[in-house]
């Protein structure tokens, strides 16, 4: 996590998820946070206005005078072996950050979402979907209304499927160790599942893999898999949540429409979606 990207458009939602990775920057060890805007498809209503010029230089030099007022924001929060480097374009925000990624070292994307209009959420919502979606390091993704604390107790939330070619261990353990968080391994099935042997071997696979982190496994039936996840992680009291979207089996739809929407609107806790390793 020596270089993060903080992703903003200077919504509240946006600036909220600055703050919050401001915070993490000490626990972390951060040692450079990448504050990036894209100016291909700004939304309107934002907490700064940017100009309605298509003027690209005007618009470069205006992206930048609103990146160092979040930097400013974010200055009393962000640990002093933490540097600040700003970076606008023209790029469409999914290229825009990979291509960051493809040049640079880094260990985490942080991105908020929801705004309070329905452009801001439509917007938000999007550009949120889209980079979590495409990003080759992990995202997390920060609702406007948290605010930060230490991170005491984390839900990594898994499926029993193919466990040895999707679990993000090394990050996990990274994550474990630096933030000494407990970790909490919740599996979900529907009640109308019924039991299949196959899940035997995956259990095994699944403590083989992570019993060094001390975890605890919860298995728990619900008929909805994100009001499942968010349920189990706030009766907890849960300070984060944790996941690898799939392409199948059982986060097959994490990234359809509706699903995604419900997870990102009734959560109140951020939300890291790890890549496979």
């Amino acid at each position: 996590m020596e270089t993060i990207i903080i992703a903003t458009d200077f919504s509240e939602s946006a600036t909220n998820a600055a703050l919050y990775a401001a915070y993490l920057s000490g626990p972390l060890r951060v040692h450079t946070i990448i504050l990036y805007h894209s100016y291909d498809s700004a939304p309107q209503a934002t907490e700064i206005p940017l100009p309605e010029s298509k003027d690209a230089a005007l618009a470069h030099e205006s992206s930048l005078t609103a990146l160092e007022a979040t930097e400013a924001k974010m200055q009393p929060f962000i640990s002093k072996h933490t540097s600040v480097e700003i970076i606008a374009n023209e790029l469409p925000i999914v290229v825009g950050i990979q291509r960051l990624l493809d040049e640079r070292r880094v260990g985490l994307v942080v991105t908020g979402i929801t705004g309070k209009s329905n452009l801001e959420k439509f917007l938000i919502g999007s550009n949120t979907i889209a980079i979590a979606d495409a990003c080759t390091a992990p995202v997390l993704v920060v609702p406007e209304q948290v605010e930060f604390k230490p991170i005491a107790k984390a839900v990594f939330a898994c499926d029993l499927d193919k466990v040895d070619d999707t679990m993000p261990v090394g990050t996990l353990a990274q994550l474990a160790d630096t933030l000494a968080f407990k970790l909490l391994v919740l599996n979900i099935v529907k009640p109308e599942a019924g039991f299949d042997p196959g899940i035997i071997p995956e259990q095994y696979k699944l403590h083989g893999l992570l019993d060094r982190l001390n975890p605890e496994y919860h298995y728990v039936e619900y008929n909805d898999v994100v009001e499942g996840i968010m349920n189990f992680a706030e009766t907890q009291q849960a300070d984060l949540v944790m996941t690898v979207p799939k392409r199948y089996g059982f986060f097959d739809n994490l990234f359809h429409k509706s699903v995604t929407k419900k997870l990102a609107h009734h959560t109140r806790l951020p939300l890291l979606i790890f890549k496979h390793e």
